[in-house]
């Protein structure tokens, strides 16, 4: 959620629906969200994060960093606009690459509602997988495939 380059995304993707929003789980109470921004790399400003991600830029990066603030949406709320009026809800894959924030943008998803039939989510860690598994198969999913080295593909059972 960039506001930096949100102009250019709707510009090269006329076609699509563009928001400019970060996704947050259902426990989230703020509106918005504070963001760092390290040129094409940002993240949120927050205990959980600790800044560990800007520590890894480099200077001229570190330098050019601005903070800005965003709205906060669940990704139910961004796919309810999304699907407004259309009678066919199906999302066969969704990616999920959010720097370690990939449980609290499922935790903003209604599976009653929308329930893709495969997900792609990106895992830095051991932990970070077994939590994100552990949620998705409450859920009804199963860890089909590893397809990277961090990346992890789940589908329906």
């Amino acid at each position: 959620p960039n506001p930096y380059f949100i102009k250019e995304c709707r510009k090269n993707r006329k076609a699509s629906k563009v928001y400019n929003a970060a996704c947050v789980s259902f426990d989230y109470k703020d509106d918005t969200i504070m963001f760092n921004n390290c040129n094409h790399s940002s993240h949120i400003l927050d205990s959980k994060y600790n800044d560990s991600h800007a520590l890894k830029q480099s200077p001229i990066v570190l330098e050019n960093k601005k903070i800005f603030t965003v709205p906060a949406r669940t990704l139910t709320e961004i796919l309810d606009d999304y699907f407004l009026n259309q009678e066919n809800c199906r999302i066969d894959l969704f990616v999920l690459d959010v720097e370690e924030y990939e449980l609290d943008v499922l935790k903003g998803l209604d599976f009653s509602k929308y329930y893709p039939e495969n997900i792609l989510v990106e895992c830095h860690t051991e932990n970070h997988k077994e939590n994100i598994n552990k949620y998705l198969v409450a859920k009804g999913y199963f860890c089909k495939k590893l397809i990277s080295h961090q990346d992890y593909l789940f589908s329906r059972m």
